[in-house]
């Protein structure tokens, strides 16, 4: 939560409304919501695409999908 507030701060994105913050979701009042997605969750889109792909967690914190399109 922290990190969006610093981007609001810096004007990246609009001002956190913490009322309507819940459940997962960063809500700001320009419009922009964040929201978490498990690796269950990225494991299922990856297996959906039929393609190859990887998950990679990075600074114990962001876990990326990669999915390899074929040529």
């Amino acid at each position: 939560m922290s990190w969006f507030v610093e981007q609001s701060e810096k004007g990246l994105i609009g001002k956190v409304d913490p009322a309507k913050t819940r459940e997962g979701v960063i809500h700001c009042d320009d419009g922009f919501e964040a929201t978490t997605l498990s690796e269950l969750d990225f494991q299922r889109i990856g297996r959906s695409t039929g393609l190859d792909y990887s998950l990679e967690e990075v600074d114990g914190s962001s876990l990326f999908l990669t999915i390899t399109k074929r040529r």
